[in-house]
């Protein structure tokens, strides 16, 4: 599976449960647009248009110009209601689609919402969408649309919403005509679609006495003032003695509902210690609620038990300190270690819950809304302990309420039924937290499951193999991505996933994150991941997925790692180093990806403010340091996106027009606290506006057209002996780099010979007779090395016979004219020999006086042979170069 990337610039359990209202809950009004006549007739275009295009009905799937996809609304294939921003031109419009001949009746409804499946894409990013909800018809109150109001400017991925919306509309409530309307401005957008309109009566919270599962339903009131412990068996003091001095009171100084409420305080020598008794539950899925009271500069404390038994077992403590802060505690080899922190407002009741799933494991706590901590739960629930240290501790219980949830079966292919992972949350920063396995391969892609912009799908982005996981957030700052661990062999191919994070209900969006590739150049690193700043007590969904194209889906197992990340603020910055290899060349279809290494260690990057990560930027000339890199105007080339996660940069080289050697100077970037109106944002898009930067090594990098071969020939000049030693090679090397620097420092050459000879010289002096062997290598490394092996002889005496020897032409392009004479008849043996002294070629001429004869050397290599002639056992060696 291959994938094409380009360098720009250059060349949930409240979720579910709404789901499921939603899913569930009977429409008392519908509207389809299956009907053309009655559609156009019963919805009304209005508004402003600069341009000619109006609000109109179609079937058609894919309606639109550029790349619109298919619009996956249930019965969209029958028709539906869209108007065309693109087709309208650049042309200003805030237009409406009134159901004027639909109206809903509302009659004796309450919490009435509405819901629609839309397809909404935007260019600018700054048009609005807009849903009016009338009673008169004249007048329109105007809901925003969160998913909308996401989007933002197209830059290099689609902005799109595609699902469904889901809002409350409390202006219909037991209204008798209420008409709805969808109001689009902008100019020059892409399309708005809408199709399968209902309203619903949203059900509402059941008062704790009337739901069927409901286990204590306490709000203080039916006690007399004074120890709570002997007025309900749900409540005994740590000691079990009901009358004990360490139970809590009845009070009525503070109460969050009616009168009274549980007052827990120090008493004397002894603080309260009051056990609320859950039943020692170890099956069950279970919430517990109560109202919660501290008074300014106090302090609170509860912890839970595993057992009504008091003590046997802790499984999970909780601080709520003077100041308004709070921490999470679980105690580990006897030393106290914070697991969770939240926040509390101090002189007014705020409420405290608990979700205990104990088929699952799971346990989640909520202090004034924010998570305080969610983790893997393997204990029961015995009771709540409420208990004051020391003289700092009071404060007020009231309004407990202890109800049985039903199961939940998590089922990761369902949106409505996705895993809650939200025990890898909240852990020990920078240490990786690591789920089980996934697998992808019978995954299906439902009804309400979003396409998000990001996805780099070919051609265009869809969903495939996608699973569902929600967590709640804590607040804190985390990095999530998929990894290998034990998947082996059944690895998703390439590790090719795609990740989408998200709030709101299901089918019903906010997109929050986004994310194709961990490395933003999409070279080598296909797994997704992202940083996420949570917000505490909020739930999230996460959308894995297979990237896909049209050879198929990428299929298999992952995991999912999430590590907390330590805050770093903008003082603690650092950008990182690298090393260049190759000596800093690129060749021709090459990368410079393949030179770089990059020492991720090395950063440290800020994680304050909404845009923080690392960059490369590529320039013209060096960046120094504390010089933002855009600045440089026409010598700043562009930069990659820039990312959470330090990546190596990726540039090709692969432009047939590049005839000369080219230098660009690449530099890493850190940025910190900064922020952007754009997706993916460069260096250029970003405001650093109260932001930090880091400028690292500026590093030139020579990008190379693409090099001929090297060629090396050589002439020896013979050793005469004596003295001996004053032989000499002269090597001439064309090709490679040397044609563009025009300089012997474009290449190396070592020399190896006789007796352990070596030298670097390019033409080597003073030799002994012998063969001598060149290795020539270009320093770009971008062409193969050659050798150059010369064999440096010592002159020879013919025999006495020989009157003439010669060979001509020499130099020859490959046929050479021996004529040999000699004073008497002999034996005659001709062999042409290469510098190794091996025999290529032998002719036996016979017994002669005279020898002419022309010898073939065309079908042996541009070098140097030799000529040994034989003379009755007697031998002259002559040099031949073939040089063509």
């Amino acid at each position: 599976m291959t994938k094409s990337f380009t360098f720009r610039g250059i060349l949930s359990m409240v979720l579910l449960a709404a789901c499921f209202q939603a899913a569930t809950a009977q429409a008392f009004w519908t509207e389809t647009f299956s009907d053309q006549g009655t559609a156009l007739t019963n919805w009304e275009h209005g508004g402003t248009n600069g341009g000619t295009i109006n609000w109109d009905w179609t079937d058609v799937l894919a309606a639109g110009n550029w790349q619109p996809g298919d619009f996956m609304a249930p019965t969209a294939s029958t028709g539906y209601m869209w108007f065309d921003s693109d087709a309208n031109g650049d042309f200003a419009h805030d237009v409406t689609l009134t159901g004027t001949g639909n109206p809903a009746d509302c009659s004796g409804k309450s919490n009435v919402h509405l819901k629609f499946y839309t397809y909404f894409r935007t260019f600018t990013g700054s048009d609005i969408g807009t849903i009016g909800i009338s009673t008169d018809g004249v007048n329109f109150t105007y809901h925003n649309v969160p998913q909308f109001d996401a989007l933002e400017a197209e830059v290099s991925t689609i902005q799109l919403f595609q699902g469904y919306i889901d809002m409350a509309i409390p202006e219909a409530d037991g209204q008798a005509t209420v008409w709805v309307q969808f109001r689009w401005q902008g100019q020059y957008e892409y399309y708005w679609k809408v199709d399968d309109l209902e309203m619903y009566e949203a059900a509402g919270a059941v008062p704790c006495d009337m739901n069927p599962d409901m286990i204590i339903c306490d709000n203080i009131e039916s006690y007399n003032l004074g120890n709570i412990s002997p007025q309900a068996a749900h409540w005994s003091p740590w000691s079990g003695a009901q009358d004990s001095q360490i139970s809590a009171e009845v009070s009525d100084e503070q109460a969050s509902d009616g009168t009274k409420s549980m007052k827990v305080k120090k008493d004397g020598a002894s603080g309260d210690d009051q056990l609320l008794l859950l039943g020692n539950k170890n099956t069950g899925r279970y919430s517990l609620k109560w109202m919660m009271y501290v008074g300014a500069g106090n302090a609170a404390y509860f912890n839970i038990q595993n057992s009504e038994t008091a003590g046997q077992q802790f499984n999970g403590e909780f601080y709520l300190y003077t100041n308004g802060e709070g921490e999470a505690i679980e105690v580990v080899n006897n030393q106290q270690v914070v697991v969770g922190s939240f926040n509390y407002p101090q002189g007014e009741w705020f409420p405290v819950e608990m979700i205990f799933d104990l088929d699952n494991d799971l346990a989640k706590v909520y202090v004034a809304g924010e998570l305080a901590r969610g983790w893997a739960y393997p204990g029961d629930v015995g009771g709540i302990d409420f208990y004051a240290a020391d003289n700092s501790f009071t404060f007020y219980v009231d309004q407990v309420e202890y109800v049985g949830l039903p199961a939940v079966t998590y089922n990761e292919d369902e949106c409505s039924a996705a895993l809650d992972i939200t025990q890898y949350f909240g852990g020990t920063p920078n240490v990786p937290q690591t789920t089980g396995l996934f697998d992808n391969t019978t995954a299906t892609v439902g009804a309400d499951d979003p396409v998000p912009g990001c996805f780099l799908d070919d051609p265009t982005s869809s969903t495939d193999g996608s699973l569902w996981f929600t967590f709640t957030g804590d607040g804190g700052k985390y990095h999530v991505e998929t990894v290998p661990c034990s998947a082996g062999a059944n690895y998703i191919d390439n590790g090719d996933t795609q990740m989408a994070l998200y709030t709101g209900d299901c089918g019903s969006f906010v997109s929050i994150e986004c994310n194709d590739d961990l490395d933003p150049d999409g070279f080598g690193d296909f797994r997704a991941g992202f940083d996420i700043t949570t917000e505490s007590g909020i739930d999230y969904h996460l959308l894995v997925d297979g990237w896909s194209d049209a050879n198929g889906v990428s299929m298999g197992q992952f995991c999912i790692e999430v590590t907390r990340l330590p805050d770093i603020d903008c003082a603690q910055g650092a950008v990182g180093t690298y090393t260049l290899d190759n000596n800093s060349f690129v060749c021709f279809g090459s990368d410079v990806f393949d030179i770089l290494t990059l020492n991720q260690g090395s950063y440290t990057i800020p994680n304050s403010g909404a845009l923080n990560g690392a960059s490369w930027a590529v320039t013209t000339v060096p960046v120094s340091a504390g010089v933002w890199p855009p600045s440089l105007g026409a010598q700043y080339l562009g930069s990659t996106p820039v990312s959470p996660v330090p990546f190596s940069v990726s540039l090709p080289n692969d432009d047939p027009a590049l005839t000369q050697p080219v230098i660009l100077y690449f530099t890493p970037v850190v940025v910190g606290n900064a922020s952007s109106g754009v997706s993916s944002p460069g260096l250029g898009d970003v405001d650093t506006t109260g932001a930090c930067f880091f400028i690292g090594v500026s590093s030139p990098v020579i990008y190379l057209p693409a090099l001929q071969p090297l060629v090396g020939t050589a002439t020896f000049t013979q050793v005469v002996d004596p003295p001996g030693s004053n032989g000499a090679i002269d090597l001439t090397v064309t090709g490679g780099f040397y044609e563009f620097l025009q300089d012997p420092s474009a290449y190396t050459v070592t020399w190896t010979g006789p007796n352990n000879y070596t030298s670097n010289d390019e033409d080597p002096t003073g030799l002994e007779a012998g063969t001598y062997v060149a290795s020539v290598s270009d320093i770009t490394g971008c062409v193969s090395d050659i050798s150059v092996t010369v064999s440096v002889t010592t002159p020879t005496k013919d025999p006495v016979s020989v009157k003439t020897l010669q060979l001509s032409p020499n130099p020859s392009t490959g046929i050479v004219l021996l004529n040999l004479e000699l004073a008497t008849a002999a034996d005659v043996r001709v062999d042409v020999l290469n510098t190794l002294g091996q025999a290529l070629q032998s002719t036996n001429a016979g017994k002669v006086n005279n020898y002419s004869q022309l010898l073939d050397l065309s079908r042996f290599a541009e070098g140097t042979y030799f000529l040994r002639v034989t003379v009755d056992g007697e031998t002259a060696i002559r040099r031949v170069v073939i040089q063509r």
